[in-house]
């Protein structure tokens, strides 16, 4: 009796970047109770990945693992596993490694160049406590 949700096909570009895109659907020529609508999104299309960077993240001062922190070698992105390592499939080239664990420690940035397969170490350094970082300003 009515349509709630559709599937639309799309052929991506064969270029890399981001790619905005709106899809409009015209008002029916029906006696439905639906007027026209229009959706716009975005995506990043990528080359294919040719290597492995794992992280293994930890906490600089008690040499723990870090679960859960965000690994960024931007735009490819990944989140730490309970032993602290997280593993980004990623094509050769220059990239900025952020790790960020929010509200825990500082952010870890280093520039990376990709030609292999790799492991980095990220030492995190834990936020100083508010009353303490005060201190500093």
């Amino acid at each position: 009796s009515a349509l709630y949700w559709a599937e639309v096909e799309l052929k991506a570009p064969g270029t890399e970047g981001y790619c905005p895109w709106t899809v409009k659907f015209p008002e029916p020529d029906l006696e439905l109770p639906h007027g026209a609508a229009s959706y716009s999104f975005g995506f990043v299309t990528v080359r294919h990945p040719e290597h492995v960077v794992t992280v293994e993240a930890i906490d600089k001062d008690e040499k723990t693992p870090i679960e859960n922190a965000e690994v960024i070698l931007s735009p490819y992105r990944g989140y730490t596993n309970e032993r602290g390592v997280a593993k980004v499939e990623i094509p050769k080239g220059r990239y900025e490694l952020y790790v960020l664990k929010r509200g825990n420690y500082q952010t870890f940035q280093t520039p990376v160049e990709v030609a292999s397969d790799m492991v980095i170490k990220a030492e995190l350094m834990p936020e100083l406590p508010e009353d303490e970082a005060a201190g500093y300003a």
